[in-house]
């Protein structure tokens, strides 16, 4: 069995397991732990998504083909199939990235006027803060997203026509 190629079953087996032993150890901290009646209700929360999870990866298991196989690098899929996967990567770029942009731009504005002692970003946006200032530190999540984004779009252009240009290009490197 190659790397690249792991049987659906096998995957949705490995997730049900991972998420049951989640679901068991967030249940047996909501009932062991002691906390507030709203920190007991989020755990218990988190224990149905678990197991939910789980049923729904059961479920895939008992319905998978023993032939069908999930590709780990996209370049090793299938054309249709890689369409797919940049397009889902694409729409990824272009609705999360000005979310997440304004996520770190509205927490780096309540720590400038002083409404918030600290505020939770990522390490990277962190310390470009620290070190360039609030601009710098906004403006890297939409420098990255288009970046991705202009990536992503050759990519897909490329895999939509004829896949000659993109042979071609493979050969230049």
């Amino acid at each position: 069995m190659s790397f690249f190629k792991t049987p659906v079953r096998r995957l949705a087996i490995i997730r049900a397991c991972a998420s049951l032993v989640l679901a068991i150890t967030l249940g047996v901290f909501a009932l062991l732990g002691e906390g507030d009646a709203t920190g007991m209700a989020l755990l218990l929360i988190l224990v149905a998504v678990c197991l939910i999870c789980a049923g729904a990866s059961i479920w895939q298991a008992r319905h998978a083909s023993p032939d069908e196989h999930v590709t780990c690098i996209p370049d090793y899929a299938p054309r249709d199939e890689q369409i797919l996967y940049f397009r889902r990567a694409w729409w990824s770029t272009v609705l999360g990235f000005p979310v997440l942009t304004a996520w770190i731009a509205y927490n780096l504005c309540l720590l400038e006027k002083g409404a918030a002692d600290s505020v939770f970003v990522v390490a990277p946006i962190g310390l470009i803060y620290e070190r360039l200032g609030f601009w710098p530190a906004v403006l890297t999540l939409p420098a990255v997203g288009i970046l991705c984004f202009v990536v992503l779009s050759r990519k897909l252009s490329l895999l939509e026509s004829d896949g000659s240009a993109w042979i071609s290009q493979a050969g230049r490197r």
